[in-house]
């Protein structure tokens, strides 16, 4: 009897993966910069102040654009980060690039606003914290005009009474008026630290005032107050690797990636270990055994050491800019297209980076035969439709790799005696060409 039933949970674990549970929906003129998920559904927003509702598979329910004061037809908009609140309601900051005036707006789960403040004091928000007091930390920046039309700029962390959206305070760090003229620094995230007496901020620096993410990254750690305790500027790229996300680990150790690199940093800010080659990283999260990484490389799955497990790009889609992870290890992943149409796209995907139909940017899907389905100790591959391809892989459901073989002509046999129970997805590459099936162990 507890054979029977654990069969019966792995077939339906089984028929839930092979089901169509991965969709792809594409939205104009959005450019999504967030995505956070709600219930029943998820909530993006991007350019042109806009704020989309989806259900679960990333459907439209509405969508709403919010005329914000201050802003002119041909203004460049975007709202940058969202956050759900304790009471059911929800916060945008956003930018008006062409007038550099910086927003935070309240509102309702059905998206009608609540309050809209633009801020004071040239603020640009990027990233909320919300505090148990009922305030928020927003991170950003405070921009100075030059004499001669060029920008100095403050990295900030500004607090606002969640109440009614007004500006209490704000502590600004690498001071602009004692550097150079064209000096620029940059707030982008907060994050608390786990022993819940301070913050870790994340921002960027350099000497050109014009470029928001221009120069390198640094670290600075503050007490709850937003007093800087520390800091620190971890990679030593010098203006070469400019930071755009980070994820908190336990020990208060950091992981931040950013143009062109990963990073994981002690609880100091301290190098551990830094790869390379991950162009233009926009968010970077935790997953079962690893983390992900999403940017212009598409999808990248790491290892704790940073080494590259998997990759996944989309089609169409020239860069990814956020995901969520699912209880189920799933994901639903937000991505762009800035080179033809401009059009945004909303992924939901399995625990691999796939979604049916479809594999990998420009790639083909044949069908192979597999078979006993499910296996016991061995398992038969007809690959005849891949005659070029080399090698098949065996993913488990968290996307790790557990089984790697060279292929023989035609047909190939593969021992899974030593896996798991348990569901997995079996591909195959040759070129342009994918093979994929889900298949069972089952003893």
């Amino acid at each position: 009897m507890k054979n029977i039933a654990l069969f019966l949970t792995i077939w339906l674990l089984a028929k839930i993966f092979l089901c169509a549970q991965t969709s792809i929906n594409e939205y104009s003129s959005y450019l999504f910069n967030d995505i956070i998920r709600i219930d029943g559904g998820y909530l993006a927003t991007g350019g042109e102040f806009k704020i989309l509702r989806t259900d679960e598979m990333g459907d439209s329910v509405w969508q709403k654009a919010y005329p914000l004061p201050l802003i002119n037809y041909d203004d460049y908009v975007e709202f940058t980060g969202l956050q759900q609140m304790p009471d059911g309601n929800f916060v945008a900051t956003g930018i008006n690039f062409t007038s550099g005036i910086g927003y935070i707006m309240k509102f309702t789960g059905t998206g009608d606003t609540i309050w809209t403040k633009a801020l004071p004091y040239n603020i640009q928000g990027e990233s909320f914290y919300y505090t148990p007091d009922g305030k928020l930390w927003l991170a950003g920046q405070t921009n100075y005009n030059t004499e001669n039309g060029g920008m100095m700029a403050d990295a900030s962390l500004i607090r606002i009474d969640y109440a009614n959206g007004n500006v209490i305070n704000q502590t600004t760090y690498f001071n602009a008026l004692y550097q150079s003229e064209f000096y620029h620094s940059q707030a982008l995230k907060i994050k608390p630290v786990s022993t819940q007496d301070g913050y870790i901020v994340l921002g960027n620096y350099g000497t050109n005032g014009y470029g928001r993410f221009s120069g390198d990254a640094y670290i600075i750690r503050t007490d709850l107050q937003g007093t800087e305790l520390w800091n620190t500027k971890p990679l030593g790229l010098y203006l070469d690797a400019s930071a755009r996300d980070i994820e908190m680990l336990p020990n208060d150790e950091m992981l931040v990636c950013g143009a062109g690199f990963v990073s994981k940093l002690n609880n100091q800010g301290h190098k551990i270990w830094i790869q390379y080659g991950m162009t233009g990283s926009y968010d970077i999260t935790a997953h079962t055994n690893g983390y992900l990484v999403l940017g212009h490389n598409g999808l990248i799955k790491i290892d704790t050491s940073g080494a590259v497990l998997w990759q996944r790009e989309y089609p169409n889609v020239d860069y990814l800019s956020k995901v969520v992870v699912l209880p189920d290890n799933s994901l639903m992943i937000i991505g762009n297209n800035y080179t033809t149409n401009y059009h945004s796209f909303v992924i939901k995907t399995d625990s691999t980076g796939y979604y049916q139909g479809l594999g990998t940017h420009s790639t083909t899907t044949v069908p192979i035969s597999v078979y006993p389905n499910p296996a016991a100790n061995t398992l038969s591959i007809n690959h005849q439709n891949l005659p070029t391809a080399q090698t098949v892989e065996l993913y488990n459901l968290t996307g790790q790799l557990v089984l790697q073989q060279a292929l023989q002509q035609n047909n190939t046999t593969i021992s899974v005696a030593g896996l798991q129970v348990g569901v997995y997805m079996l591909q195959i590459k040759a070129g342009n060409t994918l093979a994929q099936q889900k298949v069972v162990v089952w003893r």
